[in-house]
């Protein structure tokens, strides 16, 4: 449903702003983190064009693969990229794209991207059942229990609403292409952890602050909690 705004205008955008914002929000701080992991090789969910953080695994030896819903975004990281292994699609289709057996990796990821995705829960799932034993699954979500979140989520209900009754009436009144906005979802920590309780593994959990200050104590309530994820056996 939402495919076509990913295409059409976040990938758009991404393009113009991911060299100016694509280290923001403690990203170096999680780039140290994935290659401490020291996977040989590593799946980004939500790969873009690859910067930063594929662009960054790769120089330091990982073989990446990944995949994006946005066509424009895939055509752009296979061109700058040539020796990654990437698809058009979601995380459901990663089977159906190497018609293979499963592909499994060292390091399974997704940074700045499962706000977009309501069935997150699900894709951590997913992401662990692509991570090899004794790999890892690393992602970060939106706190929905930090209050500026909650603030952000009342407003952005009222916005997402207001946009698709004047896309509407853009399409029935002046015949103008309409692209509705992927609405923004939020998580909280224990629903997380419950997610993970259930299967084999370990994990730590990393506020906004301590990505941006990695002497501040950690904010459970913190607007980003970053998960580091080991899987320490198949289920």
């Amino acid at each position: 449903m939402y495919n076509n705004y990913f295409e059409h205008v976040y990938s758009k955008f991404w393009k113009e702003t991911s060299k100016k914002y694509g280290m923001e929000d403690g990203i170096d701080s999680i780039i140290e983190i994935l290659q401490e992991l020291k996977g040989e090789t590593a799946f980004e969910v939500g790969i873009g064009t690859g910067w930063p953080l594929a662009d960054s695994l790769q120089k330091t030896g990982v073989q990446m693969s990944g995949c994006d819903i946005a066509v424009s975004l895939i055509e752009q990281t296979k061109k700058e990229y040539p020796n990654m292994d990437v698809f058009a699609g979601t995380i459901w289709e990663v089977r159906d794209i190497k018609k293979a057996t499963f592909p499994q990796y060292d390091i399974v990821y997704c940074i700045r991207s499962s706000w977009y995705m309501k069935d997150f829960l699900k894709v951590i799932e997913q992401m662990l059942y692509m991570t090899k034993s004794d790999g890892y699954v690393v992602f970060n979500i939106l706190n929905r229990q930090n209050q500026e979140n909650k603030t952000t989520l009342m407003k952005s209900r009222f916005t997402h609403i207001k946009g698709r009754i004047e896309g509407a009436l853009k399409v029935l009144l002046f015949n103008r292409d309409y692209f509705a906005a992927c609405p923004i979802f939020y998580y909280t920590k224990t629903e997380v952890e419950s997610v993970l309780s259930t299967k084999n593994v370990q994990w730590q959990v990393v506020s906004s602050n301590q990505l941006l200050d990695r002497r501040a104590e950690f904010e459970e309530c913190g607007q980003k909690l970053l998960f580091i994820v080991k899987k320490t056996q198949d289920d």
